[in-house]
């Protein structure tokens, strides 16, 4: 999944729409997993107004330079993101971004990959092109005047047109989409997927997944408040409680490892992710666990801004 992450940066780059929720009907009825992230809703957020501000702050000739070059402005130029898949392997998941661009701009960026081809399926004109900073090829097509589909297999990429052409079945019920009816009205970043079990299967990185049915994460903002929810739904209460305590065990274990970091520092201030840890509650609900976190977005921007600190300081070289 690390890999995907360069598709939202360059998508990022050129998208501009009014905020939308995740729409069901555009995503392949296949799907075991689903990342929706919506912009509009973020820039609308207190966080996010200070966190944009920053980085216009500290990187307005860049991104203007980079409007220049594409044609959008990054910081409000784009509005969502949808990434989904049927399995575990990465190159199988599409990415939907929608918005405004300028095809021109972008075909011409596209062109200069000594590797870039042009094919069609349908009435769409596939582009092709291999990205030499991860090692893998990347095929897309502009799908409609404002929607932009990326894959790594040509077949995802042909199905996922399929479906917004209604001749595959799109994702139409889909419980563990919503949490079990728990997705927040405006959600900035909305996460869920289904049989966690076989998605996880050969990754000991994922072991406390190993029994988990369904999983749904949210993030949102009410009233200036920054809330993060994740529900872990297993086969029966039993499971659940094994899963609770591990992730006590795990709460624990990280808590009392920043009080070490701390005390042999000589510091009493909480590390950011102490803080985190603190406004972190823990609730077991029949076959379900789930962990909430509420703080105040102004409170949760000064604790990105010290681990961003900590991370700078931790970044620059001994004299």
């Amino acid at each position: 999944m690390k890999r995907w992450t360069f598709l939202v940066c360059l998508s990022a780059s050129v998208f501009s729409a009014a905020a939308a929720p995740l729409n069901k009907n555009s995503i392949d009825a296949d799907a075991r997993w689903v990342l929706h992230l919506d912009l509009e809703a973020f820039r609308q957020s207190k966080l996010g107004t200070l966190i944009l501000t920053d980085i216009q702050t500290q990187f307005g000739e860049k991104i203007q330079a980079l409007q220049e070059l594409i044609g959008s402005n990054v910081l409000t130029d784009f509005n969502h993101f949808t990434l989904y898949g049927p399995d575990h392997q990465e190159q199988n998941a599409v990415l939907l971004a929608e918005g405004r661009f300028s095809q021109q701009k972008l075909l011409a960026l596209l062109m200069l990959n000594p590797q870039y081809q042009k094919s069609t399926y349908g009435n769409y004109i596939l582009h092709e092109w291999f990205a030499q900073h991860h090692g893998k090829y990347q095929i897309g097509t502009f799908a409609r005047d404002n929607l932009i589909a990326i894959s790594q297999n040509p077949q995802a990429l042909q199905q996922a047109l399929d479906v917004l052409d209604g001749k595959r079945p799109p994702l139409t019920h889909a419980p563990w989409l919503s949490g079990n009816g728990r997705a927040p009205a405006t959600p900035i970043l909305l996460g869920a997927a289904c049989g966690v079990k076989e998605l996880t299967a050969g990754q000991p990185q994922a072991a406390l997944l190993a029994n988990t049915q369904t999983v749904f994460l949210s993030v949102s903002e009410n009233n200036g408040s920054f809330q993060i929810q994740i529900l872990l739904q297993t086969d029966n209460p039993q499971t659940a409680l094994r899963l609770e305590q591990a992730v006590l065990g795990m709460k624990a274990f990280l808590a009392l490892s920043q009080a070490a970091s701390a005390s042999a520092a000589g510091t009493s201030n909480s590390s950011p992710l102490a803080v985190l840890l603190d406004n972190c509650r823990l609730i077991r609900e029949e076959n379900a666990v789930l962990l909430q976190m509420e703080m105040p977005s102004e409170s949760v921007y000064q604790v990105l801004q010290q681990w961003h600190q900590a991370r700078s300081g931790a970044a620059q070289p001994n004299p």
